[in-house]
């Protein structure tokens, strides 16, 4: 196999790869804004429902609506205290963070493989460009949070294929079509 190939198969399958990874956390960062604005949403219903609960009491005396006003006010803390504890807004905003820093990374590729696939820059370099690029995935995959089964079916439902590690389906929807290394033979 010659270098050009080598490359190109190490740039198809690491632009599949990071792709991939980004569409996952970007699905996870979606079930947290999602999550986020449920509790925000809650927590805004709840609190109208005491506010107005409280005026009543204070001008009829009613056991019952008092009892609900206790009962609202126990779930409007409840959530309340999830919604701090589980920190939705910040977890959205790591994996939103990690997904930018995936794309981009994803664009150096695409970068890189232009240039192969052009002949706008030595094979040596794209080679040394290459592992730079490796190099910058791992350091980001270190770093990155678990994300859920959820999201996993997510992104593997937005990129509408079903395979684990075998990126030769996934290529054609991640790659652009003008890059695709179709035959594998390099001129």
């Amino acid at each position: 196999m010659s270098l050009t190939e080598k490359n190109f198969y190490r740039l198809e399958s690491f632009t599949t790869n990071v792709a991939w990874t980004h569409k996952i956390q970007i699905k996870q960062a979606d079930i947290y804004l999602r999550k986020k604005r449920t509790f925000k949403i809650v927590n805004i219903v709840l609190s109208t429902a005491i506010s107005s609960g409280l005026i009543k009491t204070i001008f009829f005396k009613d056991s019952h609506l008092t009892i609900l006003i206790t009962l609202l006010s126990f779930f409007s803390l409840a959530f309340n205290s999830l919604d701090k504890s589980a920190d939705y807004d910040n977890l959205y905003k790591i994996f939103r963070s990690n997904s930018d820093k995936l794309w981009q990374l994803r664009e150096d590729a695409l970068n890189a493989l232009r240039d192969l696939k052009y002949k706008t820059d030595s094979e040596l370099n794209i080679d040394q460009r290459i592992n730079e690029l490796e190099n910058k995935r791992s350091q980001i995959y270190s770093s990155l949070l678990d994300a859920s089964p959820c999201a996993v079916r997510q992104a593997d439902k937005a990129i509408n294929i079903k395979h684990d590690n075998d990126y030769q389906e996934e290529i054609k929807y991640l790659i652009p079509k003008d890059l695709l290394n179709k035959d594998k033979k390099v001129d």
